[in-house]
């Protein structure tokens, strides 16, 4: 047999029970055991896999059998709400209760998820931003050498150009003197050879 103890809501009256099926160890009428103060403390035999225990309450033990319980009897001692299914609703229960939170754990994790998604397709834009931006600046740097280069190039050709100059008026110089010296006394052509050559010194 089975202790089976607990509390009920009933302060008073009688809890009566009778297997749906009598099988061995039970009694096939019905058992009634009173309640006193709310307290059960009881001993049935364990049900099998396929039988049930009716239950009802009633204030008198010879009232009319309205059974509005079943129980299923372990073959351990055990609380009045296991054996009336309360334990296993609290159970369930309380498991529906942990699979809403992990349910709602998950979609705060796929929401997670989804910002550390976007935050990194952000950062690669940026990235990419960046490498565009640094690109430019490459090519407006290298256009700027370029540019560098050419003015550089110029001021050589501009250099080249003025020496060639100074080459030219060189010989020119010292053909007006040539021609100074072989014409003694041409004087017209001595003042004008003094001062072409004086303003060609000016230039020299």
């Amino acid at each position: 047999m089975v202790r089976v103890t607990g509390t009920l809501e009933i302060k008073i009256g009688y809890i009566r029970v009778k297997p749906n099926v009598p099988f061995i160890g039970s009694l096939s009428g019905v058992s009634v055991y009173e309640i006193n103060d709310g307290l059960i403390d009881i001993q049935l035999a364990p049900t099998p896999n396929d039988r049930v225990y009716l239950v009802d309450y009633a204030l008198s033990p010879d009232a009319a059998f309205l059974p509005t319980e079943n129980w299923i009897v372990p073959d351990y001692d055990c609380e009045l709400d296991e054996v009336r299914g309360l334990v296993v609703y609290k159970q369930n229960l309380q498991l529906q209760l942990d699979n809403n939170q992990l349910r709602l754990n998950n979609n705060q994790l796929q929401l997670q998820t989804e910002q550390l998604t976007l935050n990194n397709n952000q950062l690669q834009l940026d990235n990419n931003q960046l490498r565009l931006n640094n690109n430019q600046l490459q090519l407006q740097t290298e256009q700027l050498t370029l540019n560098n280069n050419q003015l550089q190039l110029d001021n050589n050709q501009l250099q080249l150009k003025i020496e060639s100059l100074k080459l030219e008026n060189s010989d020119l110089k010292q053909q007006i003197e040539r021609l100074a010296l072989h014409n003694p006394d041409a004087s017209e052509k001595n003042t004008l050879n003094s001062s072409s050559i004086n303003i060609l010194k000016r230039f020299l």
